[in-house]
């Protein structure tokens, strides 16, 4: 129980984290610096941009769930940013919400179901 419980936390915080970068997030083009695959169907890409009302580019690792072979050194592709701080950005569209909740979600629910089963009143138990 008490590890459904805290998924689900962990659940919630970044729920939390992407609402506030979907209100406040602004948009830029960023040129691709170099493409790491990662275990399973998706890439990280380390990408280049400026910040709008900043001087200097920034450089950031975003996460891409499906690998797009489009997306190659030197291609561009649209990112959105918080303003705040810069460095915190992803791929415009994405949201790691999806991810998170096939991380913690799906086993917190799976989690407290087994919980239920197991402590569920039967016909003729006392308590």
């Amino acid at each position: 129980m008490l590890c459904a419980l805290v998924m689900a936390g962990l659940l919630g915080v970044v729920l939390v984290d992407e609402v506030r970068l979907d209100l406040r997030h602004a948009r830029a083009v960023a040129t691709v610096q170099e493409v790491r695959p990662t275990k399973g169907l998706g890439a990280s890409l380390v990408v280049r941009y400026l910040p709008r009302g900043r001087q200097g580019t920034t450089t950031v690792q975003v996460q891409q769930a499906f690998y797009d072979s489009d997306h190659r050194v030197g291609s561009t592709v649209n990112i959105e940013y918080d303003p705040a701080n810069p460095s915190r950005a992803r791929i415009a569209g994405d949201h790691d919400i999806a991810s998170v909740v096939v991380v913690f979600g799906i086993p917190a629910a799976v989690g407290w179901l087994w919980w239920r089963l197991r402590h569920r009143r039967r016909p003729g138990r006392r308590g």
